[in-house]
């Protein structure tokens, strides 16, 4: 008995370790969104929680591009990554706590130009990123949505399969004029003269073409010109009545998140949006452009990066209203924008507040 008393305690105390174990190396995950007016989408997923894990499998969105997945550490350490169908396999060498998984996928289809759906599917919490200027017009999931520098931002608390549907703006409206001529018949002798005189004023001061007076002589037929203006709203595949109706969904869409914004998010709902998704690297990113604008040689020779990680995550940002760009004598510098300083000051940076 007393042997067998020893061996459930033993047992008991093997259960416990396990189950803190497992308990330690549960790995937690959130996934970023940057769709693009096309259907193709930038995604990161970003995982916590991985130390002591060889490896780690992630699902891929279908649609992916296998030579646009990759991982690394937070300092910017390339991570070696097996794809097969769906899933990439990470090997972790137990080199960090938290990795991030980049790629690129095809979600979403367009219809006629300007209205364009999304099919995901986050195996975690989601922000997703309309393009900027984008109408949306619907969103299955109840997502929270909040408007930044623009931009519409979608954030799911659980994973599911979710239908994004949204417009983009119409091209411009062409204005274009056709003149049509219509002959009338009178009776003149051959010797009559006649003479027509039409003058059309343009709507605006874009349509170079004017019709100047006119005269023509004819033996035995006057043929009278007239002028006609039309007005032709082109757009390919698209009605004019189809881009009439297009139009006033569009208002009606953008008037209603307005007023649901305004009335339900208040003043919290843009720094949700800018702070979601982003990690210690990106802030490091942000805290080192906040001394003045830099180019991606110098901030990864300030911040120990490989470049190419500082590339990746400073177009990124940019995508994401958070850093403006401009070229001065070749070379490519980068700064804050206005969203980036508040992102920034959101992350507790004691040099940006106040």
């Amino acid at each position: 008995m007393k042997v067998l008393g020893v061996t459930t305690v033993s047992i008991a105390l093997m259960l416990i370790a396990l189950t803190a174990a497992v308990s330690a190396y549960s790995p937690t995950y959130v996934e970023t969104y940057v769709l693009g007016a096309d259907g193709n989408a930038s995604l990161t997923v970003v995982i916590n929680g991985v130390a002591g894990l060889d490896n780690i499998n992630i699902s891929l969105e279908k649609g992916y591009d296998p030579n646009s997945v990759y991982a690394f550490t937070p300092e910017g350490t390339p991570l070696y990554v097996r794809v097969a169908d769906t899933t990439a396999t990470i090997e972790l060498l137990n080199l960090s706590n938290q990795v991030l998984l980049t790629y690129t996928a095809r979600l979403g289809n367009v219809t006629n130009g300007i209205i364009v759906v999304y099919s995901i599917h986050p195996i975690a919490r989601a922000v997703v990123y309309l393009p900027k200027d984008a109408a949306l017009m619907g969103a299955t999931g109840n997502p929270n949505v909040s408007l930044s520098n623009n931009t519409i931002v979608l954030i799911y608390d659980k994973p599911g399969t979710y239908t994004i549907t949204f417009s983009i703006v119409p091209p411009e409206i062409k204005t274009t004029t056709t003149v049509t001529q219509v002959p009338t018949t009178s009776a003149t002798t051959s010797s009559q003269t006649s003479t027509t005189q039409q003058t059309i004023s343009q709507p605006t001061a874009t349509e170079s073409s004017s019709l100047a007076t006119s005269s023509m002589t004819t033996p035995s037929t006057s043929i009278t010109t007239s002028a006609q203006t039309t007005t032709q709203y082109t757009k390919p595949g698209t009605s004019y009545w189809e881009w009439v109706i297009i139009t006033i969904i569009i208002i009606a869409v953008v008037a209603g998140v307005g007023a649901y914004l305004s009335r339900s998010r208040g003043g919290n709902s843009e720094d949700l949006s800018l702070t979601a998704g982003l990690d210690e690297r990106d802030v490091a990113i942000l805290k080192a452009l906040s001394a003045g604008e830099k180019s991606v040689s110098e901030l990864s020779r300030d911040l120990n990066l490989n470049k190419s990680v500082v590339w990746r995550r400073v177009k990124r940002l940019k995508d994401l209203g958070l850093l403006s760009m401009r070229v001065e004598k070749g070379k490519t510098l980068y700064s804050l924008t206005d969203s980036g300083m508040e992102a920034l000051r959101s992350h507790g940076n004691p040099s940006n507040e106040g």
